[in-house]
């Protein structure tokens, strides 16, 4: 590996750092200023009530079709709202710290029942913007904590982790780091969202010419959701009463893989990922001011 210490010292033209620091700094304003113009991204729980009463005539399966089916877009939107960038493994020092915008693009499946039912008509294309940042501590350790936002929805997720670098700083041998954190997803009167995560990430850093770095990584994830349902209701054609239901509070498991790199140029940072879960695939460019 290349000395990389070079990236803390100002010896590089600034021409190499205005580019993509202005980047973030513009990509940081536009989250900061973001408002839904619309909620049509915000899933309507009343669809799958009605979709459950409808179909299956109000009989005691009915509430078993509500409760999977709520089940179901819970588990894809703790996927899309919840942990994001976690490589690479390596930390930022205990002085350092990182803030950074993330965009991302996340596809369902529009078709199937659940979505089909809560987002009737919709493409499928779950759109987020997040603000992260990300501050080093000693140790090993580095402490973080981000904002999102599903455009076009209600829709918002905050969150902190705390993550340790147990292994770094050899030639021969990659960087290995595991996170936890937790996040809780605001914004729907109908639906109560709490994420538990813990994540595994594996990376290595190559220095390129001793002006930049590049750092690929793979992570594993486990996201444990709870989630509920407030009171739902919707009217039946006709009628004057209202059907309401209720979905307790269930535990949800989601596995989520992924992979991705890292460009680390003097003061900043571009990074591309994707990320695979049951029903999810989000793919995620980021940019950061690395201090």
């Amino acid at each position: 590996m290349g000395d990389l210490s070079l990236k803390r010292k100002p010896v590089y033209p600034r021409a190499m750092l205005l580019p993509v620091r202005s980047l973030v700094l513009s990509a940081a304003t536009a989250v900061l200023v973001t408002t839904p113009s619309s909620a049509e991204k915000t899933p309507a729980l009343a669809g799958l009530l009605r979709h459950a009463n409808e179909d299956f005539g109000g009989s005691a399966e009915s509430a078993s079709v509500f409760q999977d089916t709520f089940i179901k877009i819970a588990g894809e939107l703790a996927s899309i709202l919840g942990p994001r960038r976690l490589g690479p493994s390596t930390t930022s020092g205990s002085l350092g710290f990182d803030l950074g915008v993330d965009i991302a693009i996340s596809t369902v499946d529009e078709e199937s029942a659940h979505w089909a039912n809560a987002l009737p008509g919709d493409d499928g294309l779950m759109n987020t913007v997040a603000l992260q940042f990300r501050k080093g501590l000693p140790f090993g350790f580095e402490l973080g904590g981000d904002v999102a936002h599903l455009t076009d929805s209600d829709l918002w997720a905050l969150g902190m982790n705390l993550k340790y670098t147990f292994l770094e700083g050899f030639r021969y041998l990659p960087e290995a780091a595991i996170r936890v954190g937790f996040w809780g997803v605001v914004g729907s009167r109908e639906l109560d969202l709490l994420i538990f995560s813990t994540d595994l990430a594996v990376s290595k850093e190559f220095g390129l010419g001793g002006v930049l770095a590049i750092a690929p990584y793979f992570t594993y994830g486990l996201l444990v959701g709870t989630a509920s349902t407030n009171v739902v209701g919707y009217f039946p054609a006709g009628e004057s009463l209202p059907v309401n239901g209720v979905v307790p509070s269930q535990t949800i498991t989601v596995n989520r893989g992924g992979l991705g790199f890292r460009l680390l140029f003097p003061y900043s940072a571009l990074g591309v990922e994707a990320v695979f879960s049951p029903g999810v695939q989000t793919y995620t460019t980021s940019v950061s001011l690395v201090l």
